[in-house]
């Protein structure tokens, strides 16, 4: 893959600081993993980052993540490794349950303002009329049974009419 200015320039702009970790805040794919396309081809945003910040990263590799977070492309958080290196570290880490649901249509900043709003007093039933969701997902959310791998704040000025929702 090519990495020019105008790549940089995006992975620049396309991102958001959540805590130590650099969400990628536009085109997400299964299991969370931003995408961009670089000359008309679709490339993982991580692997994007990886290689212009690292460099190049050698055939049959994966780019895992030291902050298990999916649409994360801080380098400090990244490392190549096999698919065997990547299964150890999940094991490692004790994320070998399904501990969120790659299906959603939540994204990992959705997930911090769902929190966020939790703590701010906003109700689960507007929370979930909000996302289109079922009352107990946020619930699921809230208890850690979901998406407990995303951590961090979130920056309230980029989720304005979710907080405009009353508060109990």
């Amino acid at each position: 893959m090519l990495i020019t200015e105008s790549v940089v320039d995006r992975l620049a702009r396309n991102h958001t600081k959540v805590g130590d970790c650099w969400l990628w805040n536009k085109s997400l794919r299964g299991g969370g993993y931003g995408y961009l396309k670089i000359s008309g081809r679709k490339y993982v945003s991580s692997r994007v980052s990886y290689t212009h910040y690292k460099g190049e990263i050698p055939d049959g590799y994966f780019v895992c993540h030291k902050c298990d977070n999916p649409s994360c492309i801080n380098p400090d958080h990244l490392f190549i490794g096999t698919q065997k290196d990547n299964m150890q570290d999940k094991i490692a880490k004790g994320r070998v349950g399904n501990t969120r649901c790659h299906d959603t249509k939540l994204k990992p900043m959705d997930v911090l303002t769902i929190r966020s709003c939790l703590e701010s007093g906003i109700s689960k039933k507007d929370i979930a009329r909000y996302y289109r969701l079922d009352r107990r997902y946020i619930f699921g959310i809230e208890r850690g049974d979901y998406w407990k791998d995303i951590t961090g704040g979130v920056p309230t000025s980029n989720y304005k009419p979710i907080l405009k929702l009353k508060r109990k």
